[in-house]
């Protein structure tokens, strides 16, 4: 443990925009990001599932025909900071059938996932589920350091996305603006100040190659006058100008980075622009409180930290430069998202109402708000009811994941339709699963619904698959072996059960099914 007397001083006093915070930050994303999404250590699930997805595609196919949808003018949407690419997936997935089946013939679109690791983008490139979008030409892949670059740069044409043709442009931000730079600012009394950070560390220089250094550090706070160049933007004076005579006493950020990439881009479309963005954050003038730290500061896994985004700052600003954001009226509980347009309401009429009705009201919040408590119910939940959850989650493999024990316990009691039903989800839930490489195993799981369902065709090509997924498992290769018994096809049963012994020699069940085989078939030799 590191005592106060051995820390060494990194960066003091300094403007929380050019901390050394965001160099580990930076660091982190860079060298470790892929593998904080695998082991859970970064919340994702809220911003990357079907229900999110389908009301994004909505909104943004509102706000595609405000634009006019002209022949020969594609749409462009740009993804910023995709990641592990599962939201892309399940946006272009809904998207696409809208398009197929609204749009007039001669318009077209086109996704640009964008990250600022040319290694995640090429992995991103050959994911099998996002080939066939590649292939039909929806999609391409840019680097966009969206701190640093002026445009996103795609990876194969070397292009930059403002070199090309302008066309009407879609960002999605979602889980970005609360892990990029902003600068923060002390109210009290119509006095602002600014916040200064100072950073310790165990060591005179940090260790880069640690993924947990933000944990060894120390953070602390103190206030200082605001200079001059912090408030550059004329706009961004007016903001925070309003905020120094209406609070009496708060701590309010300022995110500084999120407004320049968003004019980055609105200049590199043809003259409409839509900017969806999700975060923790506030977005009412309540929500700026006294702190004596960062708004809403989180550190996750001691790897990277996120702060509360001001959704309430990003509004005045849209205002004073002539736009406007849309958003919830109520206070958001898991999730606040906005919509930044640069006109008013008035120019996007379908985008405003796509917002209110797929969004703002009985939206992506209100869902994970809802199926949070379900799946806490899951032991009192009915098959009808856990039925109802899933179609309403567009076919989430998360929530089949989190109640599968209750379907396993309540299937003895299943009614006809409702096995048709389960069946019939398994199907849609593989289809809209995109794997990060989590732990869990969700072909095994769809194999091991139809094979209790007694669908031991269907069954098996989900064993197969995590057997070549996971590799080989004596789990998968008795489902596989229960499977041809099903089917009558002992021989290829008894094959498998030998496999799962192999594999594992304790496994009883196995053992039970292979002394089975052996006495219908006839054999005496065996485990």
């Amino acid at each position: 443990m590191t005592t106060p007397a051995q820390l060494h001083v990194l960066g003091e006093k300094q403007r929380l925009s050019e901390s050394l915070l965001w160099q580990v930050q930076r660091n982190f994303y860079t060298q470790h990001g892929a593998d904080a999404w695998r082991s859970g250590s970064l919340p994702f699930e809220i911003t990357s599932n079907p229900y999110i997805a389908r009301a994004y595609a909505r909104a943004v196919y509102g706000f595609w025909r405000d634009t006019g949808r002209q022949p020969g003018l594609s749409l462009r949407i740009v993804e910023l900071g995709a990641g592990h690419g599962r939201f892309a997936f399940l946006f272009l997935t809904e998207f696409t059938k809208l398009h197929r089946e609204l749009s007039p013939p001669g318009t077209a679109f086109q996704y640009v996932v964008t990250d600022v690791s040319h290694l995640n983008l090429e992995s991103l490139a050959r994911h099998p589920r996002l080939l066939p979008f590649v292939k039909a030409g929806l999609l391409d892949f840019a680097l966009f350091d969206i701190e640093r670059d002026p445009a996103p740069r795609f990876i194969r044409s070397g292009q930059l996305l403002s070199d090309i043709p302008p066309a009407p442009l879609a960002a999605i931000a979602n889980y970005v603006f609360d892990s990029i730079t902003a600068d923060a600012f002390y109210v009290r009394q119509q006095q602002l100040d600014e916040v200064l950070v100072t950073v310790e560390g165990p060591a005179p220089q940090p260790d880069w190659q640690d993924a947990h250094l933000l944990s060894h550090l120390n953070i602390s706070y103190s206030r200082g006058p605001v200079q001059a160049d912090v408030l550059s933007d004329p706009h961004w004076r007016k903001v925070m100008e309003e905020y120094r005579q209406e609070l009496a006493e708060a701590v309010v950020l300022l995110p500084t980075a999120a407004l320049r990439v968003a004019e980055k881009l609105r200049n590199v479309s043809e003259d409409h622009f839509l900017l969806l963005a999700a975060d923790k954050g506030v977005s009412h003038e309540d929500g700026l409180l006294p702190d004596e730290g960062l708004p809403g500061m989180a550190i996750h896994g001691g790897r990277c930290f996120s702060l509360n985004v001001n959704f309430n700052a990003i509004g005045r600003y849209l205002r004073h430069a002539g736009g406007e954001m849309l958003i919830a009226p109520h206070h958001s509980i898991n999730l606040t998202i906005a919509a930044l347009l640069h006109r008013p309401r008035s120019c996007y009429p379908e985008t405003a109402r796509g917002f209110a009705d797929f969004i703002a009201s009985g939206g992506p919040d209100d869902f994970f708000t809802l199926g949070s408590k379900l799946e806490s119910l899951e032991a009192n939940l009915s098959l009808a009811e856990i039925l109802a959850y899933l179609r309403m989650s567009g076919w989430s493999a998360y929530v089949m994941v989190k109640l599968f024990s209750a379907i396993l316990r309540e299937l003895p009691q299943a009614t006809a339709s409702q096995k048709q039903d389960l069946r019939h989800a398994a199907h849609l839930i593989w289809e809209s699963y995109y794997s990060v490489g989590e732990a869990t195993d969700i072909a095994f799981h769809m194999g091991v619904l139809l094979l209790e369902l007694r669908c031991h065709q269907e069954a098996m090509p989900f064993f197969q698959e995590s057997i070549a997924a996971q590799g080989p498992q004596a789990s998968a290769s008795y489902n596989l072996g229960l499977c041809y018994f099903g089917l009558g096809q002992l021989e290829e049963a008894l094959a498998h059960m030998d496999d799962a012994l192999k594999l594992d020699g304790t496994l009883q069940l196995a053992r039970t099914m292979h002394q089975r085989l052996l006495a219908t078939l006839g054999r005496n030799h065996g485990f």
